[in-house]
């Protein structure tokens, strides 16, 4: 069971167990509040790779609430992943997380990472009116661009489902209520380059990640929307 932190409120968020395989076959792949964590340390479930400062802090805007803090992004040296993720053949999942930033810049994530040379690369862009997806080969290849507002210090609940050759990537403000099923994608395109991968951080200035779970197809996670 994964406890979402929202708004200061604690959200229960219920991931079945084998007990319920016949009735949702998926299963939660990862997941991260980072309230196990020390303050001011580096997180213990994911990979740490030069260049990338990840440290768990306090929510600027809930100091009971512990989060992640990332400076740096994806370059020739890597993305920071999850511990043990390597080869387990991570390939159709979907991706939740909260993110705020507190500077007005581009914020990155990645899925299907393959190494440094080769990623599926979402990034929120500089001005808060655009999203866009591209596939990273060693090159920026933009595959779709979405309108999309966002502004800065405010906390969104992203939604990445990356099934097939299909990526779709929906956002909402962390207090909207709205299930991600009614909500409009900003980006839903086909591409086949990577067929599997992990998640990573690909990051950004002054970004905060909270409550990150990936899970298969047909999970049900959440016990309330």
């Amino acid at each position: 069971m994964l406890v979402l932190k929202k708004a200061g409120v604690l959200v229960l968020v219920l991931s079945f167990t084998a007990a319920f395989s016949l009735s949702a076959p998926g299963e939660v792949l990862f997941e991260d509040d980072f309230e196990a964590e020390a303050l001011n340390a580096e997180p213990s479930l994911w990979n740490m790779v030069p260049d990338f400062t990840l440290q768990v802090v306090e929510d600027p805007q809930d100091p009971g609430n512990k989060v992640l803090s990332q400076e740096g992004e994806g370059d020739g040296l890597g993305i920071s992943t999850p511990a043990g993720s390597e080869g387990q053949g991570w390939a159709d999942y979907i991706w939740e997380f909260d993110w705020m930033w507190d500077v007005d810049t581009y914020q990155g994530t990645a899925h299907r990472y393959q190494d440094a040379e080769g990623y599926y690369h979402a990034s929120r862009r500089e001005g808060g009116t655009e999203f866009i997806i591209y596939m990273w080969d060693g090159d920026f290849n933009e595959l779709q661009a979405g309108p999309w507002q966002s502004g800065v210090g405010v906390w969104y609940r992203m939604q990445s489902s990356d099934i097939g050759k299909e990526h779709i990537i929906k956002g909402k403000e962390r207090d909207d209520g709205t299930p991600f099923e009614e909500i409009d994608p900003i980006i839903s395109v086909e591409d086949d380059t990577y067929p599997g991968g992990p998640i990573g951080l690909f990051g950004g200035i002054g970004l905060y990640w909270d409550n990150i779970i990936v899970y298969e197809p047909g999970t049900n996670i959440h016990a309330a929307d």
